[in-house]
Order: structure tokens, then C-alpha cells, then sequence
């Protein structure tokens, strides 16, 4: 082999390796929200506060369906998914507790998202016309919210949940429902 093509190997070798710490880098800056770029904090913020949001939701029913009921394992395993009952573009309603349910995967996918009149009308059934319409209204505000005391905010209500097995306090009767 000729020193050239030695020579050229090892700096392809090393070009790679200082791309990948490049890339390395960048991903550990996205995640303590350290970045030059304002939009990507904003993003990795808004994907911490989703996650916590998604936990809290399942923790609500610990772990349990709420449209059908099974029983789905540990609430803090994503053996069910959390649905957003308005959408997640909506962002006063985003990270809205209030605004989600635990789902199974098979009613997830077809009862939420291929019937969702049949869904939203368990929805209204479960919360109330009062407050499904005020859940509605908040859906329509266009407010940003600060993502560092909605992550307070949702991790104080899983601290609460885990302290209290699992059910949100807060909504009185409902608590057991939901």
C-alpha cells in the first residue's frame, strides 16, 4: 500500500471522528439548552415539557386505559399512549393535563383518530359540557406559554401523583373517572 493512500485513510479517519464529536457536541448542547441557536432551545425545551406531559397523563389513570378500562402495566412505562383530546397545535392547551387521556394503542388508533365523534362525545361525557367548553375555549388562545414553569409545573403534578398513587386530586369526582 502507498504512503499516499495511508495518508489519505488516516485523514478521512479523523475527519469522521471530529464529525461525529461535532455532531456529539451538538446534540449535548440541545440537551442541557445550551445553543447558538434560539429556535432549537425552544424546540428541545417544548420536547422536555411533552415528555413530562405524556408521564403525568398516564400517571393519571395509573397506567389504565381510559377508554376501555385494561389495565396496562406501570404508569411510567409507555405501555399506553397519551392523546391530546384537542390538538397538540393548539399551545395554550399543549401541556394542558386537562387536555389529555391515557389511551390503549388499539383505541388510540381507532377510536380517537378514525372515530373521533365517538371519542369526543366520551369526552364530553366524562368532563361535562361546562368544562369540555372551557377546555375548548383555552384550546383557542393564542398565548405562549413559558416552557421553564410549565416543566416546573408538570413535574411538581408527577411528584404529587406519584406521592398520591396516581389519580390528579384536583378534579374532585372526576379523579377516579379520569
Amino acid at each position: 500500500m502507498d504512503w499516499r493512500t495511508l495518508k489519505a485513510r488516516k485523514e478521512a479517519a479523523a475527519k469522521k471522528k471530529e464529525a461525529r464529536k461535532s455532531v456529539k457536541g451538538q446534540f449535548r448542547r440541545l440537551l442541557s439548552g445550551i445553543t447558538t441557536d434560539p429556535g432549537s432551545a425552544r424546540r428541545a425545551g417544548m420536547a422536555a415539557c411533552d415528555r413530562l406531559w405524556s408521564i403525568a397523563v398516564r400517571m393519571k389513570t395509573n397506567g389504565r386505559c381510559w377508554y376501555c378500562m385494561n389495565r396496562r402495566g406501570r404508569p411510567s412505562v409507555p405501555a399506553v399512549n397519551s392523546h391530546h383530546i384537542f390538538s397538540r397545535r393548539h399551545i395554550a392547551t399543549r401541556h394542558d393535563l386537562d387536555n389529555g387521556v391515557p389511551l390503549c394503542f388499539y383505541c388510540h388508533t381507532t377510536i380517537a383518530h378514525q372515530d373521533p365523534a365517538i371519542f369526543l362525545d366520551a369526552v364530553r361525557e366524562l368532563l361535562g359540557e361546562a368544562k369540555y367548553n372551557a377546555l375548548k375555549h383555552r384550546s383557542l388562545l393564542t398565548e405562549k406559554a413559558d416552557l421553564k414553569l410549565v416543566r416546573m409545573y408538570l413535574e411538581g403534578e408527577i411528584k404529587r401523583m406519584e406521592e398520591h398513587g396516581g389519580t390528579k386530586h384536583s378534579q374532585g369526582d372526576n379523579a377516579q373517572k379520569l
